[in-house]
């Protein structure tokens, strides 16, 4: 599922000073242009004001407000009547000091190196504030991919009952979705989730997901929806409000009955060989950890040989091409009516081929295949 924009961080606070210091001191430059002279006071007020506009300048550009630059280019021209004018005479130097010209570019000289100083100083803060956090932010993402390799590893499982493939590409080091594959005596589990969001926090939702729904099918041999009923109640108890995920699972006995349940999940496409055509298994049912009072309930369906399971998250129907046209679901529907080789591979490679040939990935592409034997 995709993230939010990120918000500005506090070390954005040195650049934006920096901004201030550097370019406020270059307005005393105009001071030593004006013939008449200007006082410390009115020096100060010219500093002020200059780092304002470059912040505004600053703040502009950073955030692509760029309408603000029409009262920022227009606002110097009103404002020379007030810096040369009386507040520029404010604190002359004819005040208490030495009138020459020379002692009033000295002091003006002084000023402009003093806060052009400062300025480097909180550039340089800046600087090394921001690598400190690109290097944690690296560590993150390494720690992130280690936990995405040990949760989702690649799925290639043939069992009596079926063939079972699962690919999960994720958009970042560290993916929302989560694969798995459950074996037991005479049954065959499997599910696939998406949990919002990405990074560290979904990982540990991914896990702790995985561990409940494992220890549950193996703990039972409970129907899906009640496994699913408590599973969410977990995840509402554990996670922030904010945090839910979405699940489709499957149960595939020895006598080739096939029980599905979801939680706010794609459809499960369905294939059956028998009749030649393909069918989307749904519901209605909420995601995991909005609401820890929902019932799920399950469907049940009749396979055979060749059958078909094909289960996907919305990184691959969200893809967008250069004219903003996502692939969508039907898409993927006449892709699959449209298969003339039906293995586990070549559909998971069908799938996630038409989704890099439609756009740019942006969210995390799953694909789980079960084919009934």
């Amino acid at each position: 599922m995709a993230r939010a924009n990120e918000k500005p961080s506090r070390d954005d606070a040195w650049m934006y000073l920096g901004v201030f210091f550097i370019f406020g001191s270059l307005a005393i430059l105009i001071g030593f242009m004006q013939p008449r002279p200007m006082g410390w006071l009115g020096g100060l007020s010219l500093v002020v004001f200059g780092g304002t506009i470059a912040l505004g300048w600053a703040h502009a550009f950073a955030s692509r407000r760029f309408w603000l630059l029409l009262p920022l280019i227009a606002l110097p021209f009103f404002a020379e009547r007030l810096f040369f004018g009386p507040l520029g005479r404010l604190g002359t130097f004819e005040v208490g000091m030495s009138a020459s010209e020379l002692s009033r570019k000295v002091t003006l000289a002084v000023m402009m190196v003093a806060l052009t100083s400062i300025g480097f100083v909180l550039f340089i803060q800046y600087v090394q504030r921001r690598e400190r956090r690109a290097q944690r932010a690296q560590a993150e993402l390494d720690v992130a991919r280690v936990i995405h390799e040990s949760i989702v590893p690649p799925i290639e499982l043939s069992t009596p009952l079926a063939e079972v493939l699962a690919r999960s590409v994720p958009s970042a080091e560290m993916g929302g979705d989560l694969v798995d594959a459950v074996e037991r005596e005479h049954e065959l589990d499997v599910f696939l989730a998406d949990v919002s969001g990405h990074g560290v926090g979904a990982g540990i939702v991914m896990g702790m997901l995985k561990a409940s729904i494992r220890t549950r099918l193996l703990a039972t041999g409970d129907d899906l929806g009640p496994v699913l009923s408590d599973v969410n109640r977990v995840t509402t108890d554990l996670t922030r409000p904010e945090m839910f995920a979405t699940l489709a699972c499957a149960r595939v006995r020895a006598d080739r009955s096939v029980s599905y349940a979801l939680a706010g999940h794609l459809p499960i496409f369905h294939f059956d060989a028998g009749a030649g055509r393909w069918n989307r298994l749904e519901n209605e049912h909420l995601p995991l950890g909005i609401d820890a009072g929902v019932d799920f309930t399950s469907g049940t369906l009749r396979a055979g040989p060749g059958d078909l399971l094909v289960f996907l998250t919305d990184g691959l129907i969200e893809v967008t091409d250069a004219q903003g046209e996502q692939l969508g679901l039907e898409s993927i529907a006449r892709l699959l009516a449209s298969l003339k080789e039906r293995t586990p591979k070549a559909v998971a490679d069908a799938l996630l081929d038409a989704a890099g040939s439609h756009g740019a990935q942006t969210d995390d592409q799953s694909v789980l295949v079960v084919r009934i034997l």
